[in-house]
């Protein structure tokens, strides 16, 4: 499978940074896969732009690429990597070799550097991480789960910050498809898909997602149904809801924040099963 990754790393003053990521099919240039996230860390811009093609290239790589094309405005990332430029510090040369182990995983891979205007949604998520540490660390100083004890006038407070407990990291997951339901949404009647991950350590954990009922043959609707379905639907095809429970495929899950600062699961896309791969091909996972 061939992918595009489109990657970029932001860092602001009073703020840690963040990294937005945007994984592209090859063939259509349609989006699969695209989410910003904070750094735990404070970093340097050229950490920032490391980050992202790391993550980015670890995306690629869960999702199946075997090829891959990389789009990063870094000239200096891209040229230490490609080996043109030298890295004087360290910390550099270890995410250079890092980039170059990920690299050496594809079949054949491509870098090349574009401006950030000509890479709107990655360096829109990458900004919106950033901004998203800035307010975190300044309003939220501590980390999540930490508890903290005081003592006022004798009396000991305990404060427990609670989390989801079937909270999914960002990851793709095996599902079946347990049920399609239209129900009444904010943008109209809409269809909500219930998924159960099949297996790994989050077997049995439930996921919901939602589409706009649309027969239109590029919407998310019928591109589920067709890798539920192991076929392409076309116009004038009749499409079954019922018949595809029980179905398989591969959910891409990720990690979003709401409004309230509370953290939720979103499944972006479906994906189909990988084919059974030979015990020697060396892109087999351990």
């Amino acid at each position: 499978m061939h992918l595009l990754l489109y990657c970029d790393g932001s860092v602001r003053r009073g703020s840690r940074g963040g990294i937005g990521v945007v994984v592209a099919d090859g063939d259509t240039g349609l989006p699969i896969r695209r989410f910003g996230e904070p750094l735990d860390t404070p970093q340097s811009s050229n950490t920032a732009e490391y980050f992202a093609l790391l993550r980015g290239l670890q995306e690629c790589l869960r999702l199946g690429a075997t090829s891959v094309e990389v789009y990063l405005d870094s000239e200096l990332v891209r040229q230490q990597v490609l080996g043109n430029w030298e890295c004087n510090y360290d910390h550099l040369r270890a995410l250079r070799d890092r980039a170059r182990e990920l690299l050496q995983q594809f079949q054949s891979w491509s870098l090349e550097r574009v401006e950030s205007r000509f890479n709107p949604m990655a360096h829109a998520l990458a900004a919106a991480a950033t901004e998203q540490n800035r307010k975190r660390f300044r309003q939220h100083p501590r980390k999540r789960n930490e508890h903290k004890t005081t003592s006022t006038g004798g009396e000991t407070t305990m404060i427990l910050v609670v989390t989801h407990p079937e909270l999914l990291e960002a990851d793709v997951y095996p599902v079946r498809l347990d049920a399609v339901e239209p129900v009444q949404g904010n943008f109209g009647e809409q269809l909500r898909w219930r998924f159960t991950v099949t297996d790994g350590k989050h077997k049995g954990a439930t996921l919901s997602a939602w589409s706009n009922l649309s027969a239109a043959t590029n919407s998310k609707t019928l591109r589920w149904a067709s890798v539920l379905a192991g076929e392409q639907f076309a116009a004038g095809d009749v499409v079954n809801f019922d018949q595809l429970v029980g179905r398989q495929a591969r959910a891409v899950v990720d990690v979003r924040t709401g409004g309230d600062g509370r953290q939720y699961n979103r499944v972006t896309d479906l994906l189909p099963l990988r084919k059974q791969q030979a015990d020697d091909d060396p892109f087999l996972e351990d």
